[in-house]
């Protein structure tokens, strides 16, 4: 049978951006475990403050999974609850382009149920792969789906992170919603991440750092200063849920690396130290900027379990739990 949720971790670095517009969640009882990103949109902490509604939302909804409620109910419902405050602020402040992205994740019962919009995205990264359980709605990925172009990378060089879907539109079609069997027999890691993340670090990337990594947080902090080491331009996010005691390295694995040089040449060993140690250096930066989300279980159901990520203009990032 399916393992079961073991614990839950986040990290979310500010960037080079000058504000955080990401907001992130993390909840986790016997019956069930949750994540979350959202992903702000709006400028002048307007941004930050629909990322941080939709979270809200989600965190009040989500205590009712261990009631009995359906995830599917749940999380439909919480959107419909966070559009609505979100188009709420965006008339008493008249601020046309306000929104947020969503991507959230319920465990339950053997199954992932996922709900999305917008950009952000869920992975399920298992012991052989790493299967990306959203679809990004957006004009890049309209067209890598048409044949216009060959890959969202080259896409969104063309046309930018132009969204099709997402909270704070009048006519929000929902979350686009599916449901998936965990693996059976087998540990996984479920990770919810903005594009400041998936723009940077690729699936081997994911699962590379899955098998070399002591710790749940040890993933996600490495994960997130990848991200930032490769020059990631925006917030970067990642929130995790380990499902089942995923196999662990001693320490942290060396970064993938990707870029190979442009003609064949001997490389300078100093050359090469002085990338090791950079890489290293961003490793230890967002160990020290992200904390570990201890266990849950027993705690009281509600805003209480809330663990997010709201903007800060002071600090790379900003945790919230309960005492």
């Amino acid at each position: 049978m399916p393992h079961q949720p073991k614990g839950v971790a986040l990290c979310s670095l500010q960037g080079k951006r000058e504000r955080q517009e990401d907001a992130a969640f993390c909840l986790l009882l016997p019956s069930f475990c949750c994540i979350a990103v959202a992903d702000g949109m709006g400028g002048l902490a307007r941004g930050a403050q629909a990322s941080q509604l939709a979270i809200e939302a989600l965190a009040r909804a989500a205590p009712r999974l261990s009631r009995g409620a359906r995830a599917e109910e749940v999380l439909k419902d919480a959107a419909a609850v966070a559009n609505g405050s979100i188009l709420q602020l965006k008339t008493r402040e008249q601020l046309p382009a306000v929104g947020t992205t969503l991507a959230a994740a319920v465990v339950q019962a053997g199954t992932v149920t996922v709900g999305h919009a917008g950009d952000s995205r869920i992975y399920l990264i298992s012991e052989q792969d790493v299967l990306q359980l959203t679809h990004d709605h957006s004009l890049a990925q309209e067209l890598v789906d048409t044949g216009a172009v060959g890959d969202t990378q080259e896409a969104r060089k063309a046309v930018g992170g132009v969204l099709l879907r997402g909270l704070g539109e009048e006519d929000f079609p929902g979350l686009e919603i599916t449901t998936t069997a965990l693996p059976e027999n087998s540990a996984a890691i479920l990770l919810a991440c903005s594009d400041g993340v998936h723009e940077q670090v690729t699936p081997a990337d994911l699962l590379h750092f899955a098998w070399g990594s002591p710790s749940l947080q040890a993933f996600v902090d490495a994960v997130t200063a990848l991200a930032l080491s490769r020059g990631s331009s925006d917030n970067i996010t990642a929130a995790a849920c380990e499902i089942g005691s995923f196999p662990r390295a001693a320490s942290v694995a060396s970064p993938v690396v990707l870029a190979p040089a442009p003609e064949r040449r001997r490389k300078s060993p100093l050359l090469s130290v002085g990338v090791a140690l950079l890489l290293a250096g961003a490793l230890a930066f967002a160990a020290r900027t992200c904390v570990f989300s201890p266990r849950l279980a027993g705690q009281k159901a509600g805003p209480a379990g809330l663990l997010s990520v709201p903007a800060s203009p002071a600090a790379q990032h900003e945790r919230k739990e309960a005492p």
